[in-house]
């Protein structure tokens, strides 16, 4: 019997013996391996390098040919012209919610997710406000001049609004119940839907009175899923329901003798975005219609670019857009994977003027010591582009 047992014990030894050996030259010899399935690497992040990034392009409206080369500046000057050379460079010590510029001093500051306040500058961002906020921020609207910036806290079902006033650099809190809240004609006053008792009431907030009082314009204000754009024709514009996939109508509204006019019947996707001083719009369409419009919402000129309007930043008489390099917008499921970081872009910046046709390159990221960019909110302060790259969401600025 003994013996019996110290036979099944090397029987045992040479059995872990043999397995041991196999996972050694498996290992030596770089098998063992396993693949990763497509889905899994689409849903993550690229990292952030400088490399050469494989351009997609072809097609009517495509800035780029079947072999991924920007195309040369036609003769009616609606194409693209040559690369713009400049350096890139991250300007910002941390991922920022949302930036603007000072147009007096040319300072750059941005916000956290947190509602912190920083000014981005070389050798170490300066922080100018830490105070306790409610919660994240969900969205910031800067003034036309840029000194004052509504911000917007809490929850879908209980929202909360502050101000925040760069010249002290502190965030004081608006009145509870409003719902929604956008600059005017000037930083005097703001424009709001807010709850007043039962009802929903769309008036003004005058932020130079103390205890900031409420005029109502309209009572019973029965548009309750809307988004508001003020306009340089003293017009406030509402979209209702600006969701891609979602049927939606565009009404403008005099707040002077409170008449409201249709202006575009049913379309699907609608999303509008409105230069700060309210003299231009971008407005796109899905899945393939993406328009420059006046301060009337009148069609001014056509562009050959298809992209986002949060992708699009306004000039004195220009825009600036990162436009995608591959027709990411015939995919159905873009606009909902896009919005919940599934995917990325690969961005060429160009600009366009408002009145006049024509489309220039600034530069092709992921090309020519270019990182690769997947570029939002971009403005022009000085001869400097700013703008936040969504790979990594810091703040980046292009110098030529």
């Amino acid at each position: 019997m003994k013996s019996l047992y110290k036979i099944l014990i090397l029987v045992g030894i040479a059995i872990v013996l043999i397995i041991a050996l196999i996972f050694w030259w498996r290992s030596i010899s770089g098998g063992g391996g396993e693949d990763v399935a497509p889905s899994a690497q689409q849903a993550t992040a690229p990292s952030f390098e400088f490399q050469e990034v494989p351009q997609v392009g072809g097609g009517e409206g495509s800035l780029f040919d079947d072999t991924g080369s920007p195309l040369p500046l036609s003769e009616t000057g609606s194409a693209v012209s040559s690369i713009s050379r400049g350096e890139v460079s991250k300007i910002s010590d941390q991922s920022v919610f949302s930036y603007w510029v000072q147009q007096d001093t040319g300072e750059v500051f941005y916000f956290t997710s947190d509602g912190l306040v920083f000014l981005a500058e070389e050798g170490g961002d300066i922080e100018i406000s830490s105070q306790t906020l409610p919660s994240s921020l969900r969205e910031t609207r800067v003034s036309p001049k840029g000194r004052l910036v509504l911000g917007l806290f809490g929850t879908r079902e209980f929202p909360k609004w502050g101000v925040y006033d760069s010249v002290d650099g502190v965030w004081r809190p608006l009145p509870s119940g409003i719902i929604d809240a956008v600059w005017g004609a000037d930083e005097r006053k703001i424009i709001v839907r807010l709850e007043d008792g039962p009802d929903l009431s769309l008036g003004t907030i005058d932020l130079e009175k103390d205890g900031l009082p409420f005029t109502s314009k309209i009572r019973d204000f029965r548009l309750k899923e809307v988004s508001m754009l003020w306009s340089s024709s003293s017009k406030l514009y509402l979209i209702e329901k600006p969701l891609v996939e979602t049927l939606s109508r565009t009404w403008e509204l005099d707040l002077e003798d409170r008449s409201l006019r249709l202006l575009s019947s049913i379309e699907e996707g609608v999303i509008l975005q409105g230069s700060p001083d309210g003299s231009a719009f971008l407005k796109f369409v899905s899945p393939d219609i993406f328009m420059i419009l006046n301060e009337h919402l009148e069609n001014t000129i056509p562009t050959i670019t298809l992209t986002l309007p949060q992708k699009c930043g306004f000039g004195a008489d220009e825009i600036y857009c990162f436009v995608p390099d591959a027709d990411v917008f015939e995919d159905e499921g873009f606009f909902d994977d896009y919005a919940k970081k599934r995917i990325y872009t690969t961005d060429i910046l160009v600009t366009s003027g408002i009145e006049e046709p024509g489309e220039d390159t600034i530069f092709v990221s992921g090309r020519n010591e270019i990182p690769v960019i997947d570029g939002l909110s971009p403005s022009l302060a000085r001869g400097v582009f700013y703008f936040i790259n969504r790979y990594d969401n810091y703040l980046y600025s292009f110098s030529e």
